[in-house]
């Protein structure tokens, strides 16, 4: 047998240096997935392995030394790797081809830095990173069950509102009490070990970390166009922007550390954005297409109900006739999607007040961007009319920092739950919060509304004062055929539906009815319920598809219609903006004109996109349709650097 040696390894690198080389040149990564492009993948991947048995079979003397001598560290290795592996098992995230290197490399890394440093310190070492490594996961665990995504570090700024918000679906599962068990024993071996490991610097330290680096970016994909970025494993490592996919490539250990070094370094602008973007605009031909809608509720008021968490699922002609009565009496946007971005209820209050993506790599929009203003904002465009805006909401006014974030988007008053002196119980109830509401919407002047809702919210349960006020006509129209949790979100959407009647009795007694649009849509899909048991009321099972939301738009005398072009929340404002004449341009909005039939496309988080026929990851370095890569492309870039630049910001306002 012939015998490895260091010229043979490194040979073997260059050649799979010119092999990678070849396939990133002259061979077509993007959109076409070729068998030449394959069987190279394929020989780099296996080569890349053999290189890494071949460089620990050359240093097995150094190798063995530390197995046979590891000390306590065997203990920390161990933990990590049972960790790292439950994780992807209870998450059901599979591990891509560069998975194993970068596990390899990260706990190498970590170790050796363990192993370099003095015997004390060290030891304070391991045990705080096994600590906050066990914790880690654990929260990761948890949000992953609720969002279906991987939490950052960056929002803790509002760690606050999200922990109030999901309170309720904190469930114990017995992978918790194993992460835990897990920590436990392994931290009772780690300090039962008498014997204390210390290493000297050795050269094979350094260079094997080395060729795993190198092995890595080896066995990556390299995009041959700017559009198809979100393929390249450096950017999802740069960004973050898909947290799951890192895991994929990297692993939830990496991700620990990846993750709070992220955090510390803040998102910033340059002068090179700000002429991107007035190069952009300064080049885009977007306008508004004519139709025969255009204009037809100039002058009138307009109310917006952000109904929490409404869902079609509880649209009953008999339970819920308001609702009905808006649905099939007004125009109902029948395609209409809502997406769900990280912060779910603000990020679409967002998304309808300005017409932008909400940050995604940077951290929350609400924390990061919350003193960012916009001209271009549904409100202000309203105020340009001289029209008094407001904005209600049943929680406290600094919940998502909606004090300051409505002011941003030009609303002249913001009244949450002090403002209209609900306490903890009454806020809960929707008729409650009109009630102590409702003498604002007695003006003379014209106005313009956004009243977002709160029985909707979970917990769906005997907890929920809402949900019990109503359950019994729940009980008594569908009996034992759904779950108690489904019946209890039902009867939240009935006092949502009883709001919604005493408003447009009101509204009727001053003599308004008639001069103001209602215009209505959830703020996102009950996620928070038990999943199999929206699917099974749904009839949804993908991600996507249960973001199908809800849009109706009613005022007395429409004619009644059914809109099946596609349409999400992006272009709620465009249209907003044709049919009451605001002076906002096409060119400033993500979305477009519902009505006016113009093709648009459905934003998700993790640079998803949906078309009217498929979906379309952007991550996929096979995916061919280009034409919506290169628009979605465009659209998530500029509106990050419309957030990162403050590019809308508004000159009568402060920031």
């Amino acid at each position: 047998m012939k015998v490895i040696d260091i010229k043979r390894l490194m040979s073997g690198i260059i050649i799979l240096c010119m092999i990678t080389i070849i396939r990133i040149i002259f061979l077509a990564t993007d959109g076409t997935k070729n068998a030449l492009d394959s069987a190279f993948s394929i020989f780099v991947y296996l080569g890349s392995i053999a290189i890494v048995l071949g460089i620990l079979y050359l240093k097995r003397d150094f190798v063995l030394s530390l197995i046979q001598n590891p000390g306590e560290k065997r203990w920390v290795l161990i933990y990590f790797l049972i960790v790292e592996i439950s994780f992807l098992l209870k998450t059901g995230i599979m591990p891509s081809g560069i998975y194993l290197f970068s596990v390899v490399l990260s706990l190498w890394l970590f170790i050796t830095l363990s192993l370099l440093l003095p015997p004390k310190l060290s030891r304070i070492f391991d045990l705080v990173w096994m600590i906050i490594f066990a914790l880690y996961v654990l929260g990761q665990d948890i949000y992953y069950r609720i969002f279906n995504d991987l939490f950052s570090a960056r929002e803790l700024v509002s760690a606050r509102e999200g922990f109030e918000s999901s309170e309720s679906m904190f469930k114990f599962e017995i992978y918790q009490v194993i992460v835990l068990m897990i920590l436990g024993v392994m931290l009772y071996l780690y300090f039962r070990e008498k014997k204390t490991t210390h290493l000297r610097f050795h050269h094979t330290l350094l260079y094997f970390p080395l060729i795993l680096f190198v092995i890595i970016n080896l066995n990556s994909h390299y995009p041959k166009s700017s559009e198809r970025i979100y393929t390249s494993e450096h950017y999802v490592y740069q960004t973050l922007f898909h947290k799951e996919t890192f895991v994929k490539h990297f692993g939830i250990f990496h991700y620990v550390f990846r993750d709070l070094t992220d955090s510390i370094i803040p998102p910033f602008s340059t002068k090179q954005d700000l002429e991107t973007l007035d190069q952009h605009f300064e080049n885009l031909s977007k306008t508004f297409d004519d139709h025969d809608l255009v204009g037809i509720f100039e002058g009138k008021n307009l109310i917006y109900i952000l109904a929490e968490s409404y869902d079609e699922i509880a649209l009953d002609e008999t339970l819920t006739p308001t609702l009905y009565r808006l649905k099939n009496e007004g125009i109902d946007f029948q395609n209409h999607y809502t997406p769900v971005f990280p912060r779910t209820t603000s990020d679409t209050e967002f998304i309808i007040n300005t017409g932008q993506i909400p940050s995604i790599e940077d951290g929350p929009t609400s924390g990061i961007f919350r003193h960012n203003t916009y001209h271009t904002s549904m409100a202000s465009l309203f105020g340009e009319k001289d029209y008094q805006t407001m904005a209600f909401h049943a929680n406290y006014k600094e919940f998502y920092g909606r004090h300051i974030l409505y002011q941003g988007y030009g609303y002249d008053h913001f009244y949450g739950q002090h403002e209209l002196l609900l306490d903890d119980t009454e806020k809960r109830f929707d008729t409650l919060f009109y009630e102590h509401m409702k003498t604002y919407l007695q003006t003379d002047e014209p106005f313009m509304a956004m009243m977002i809702t709160f029985s909707g919210h979970s917990p769906y349960t005997q907890n929920n004062a809402p949900s019990m006020a109503h359950f019994d006509l729940i009980e008594s129209a569908y009996g034992n055929t759904i779950s108690d949790e489904v019946k209890h979100y039902l009867a939240t959407q009935i006092e949502l539906d009883q709001m919604l009647s005493m408003l447009l009795d009101d509204l009727e007694t001053w003599g308004i009815l008639s001069d103001t649009v209602i215009v209505l849509s959830g703020d996102h899909y009950p996620y928070t319920m038990n999943q199999a048991d929206y699917e099974m009321m749904s009839g949804e099972h993908e991600l996507y598809r249960k973001q199908h939301g809800n849009l109706y738009m009613w005022t007395p005398g429409v004619t009644s219609r059914d809109i099946s072009y596609l349409s999400s929340s992006f272009d709620v404002l465009p249209m907003i903006i044709r049919l009451f004449n605001l002076p906002g341009e096409a060119k400033s909005y993500v979305g477009s004109d519902i009505l006016g039939g113009d093709e648009t496309l459905v934003f998700f988080k993790n640079y998803t996109v949906y078309d009217g026929t498929k979906l379309i990851r952007m991550s996929d370095p096979y995916e061919e349709n280009h034409s919506v890569l290169k628009q979605a492309y465009t659209a998530y870039r500029i509106s990050r650097l419309v957030l990162r630049t403050n590019y809308f910001k508004s000159s009568n306002m402060d920031e």
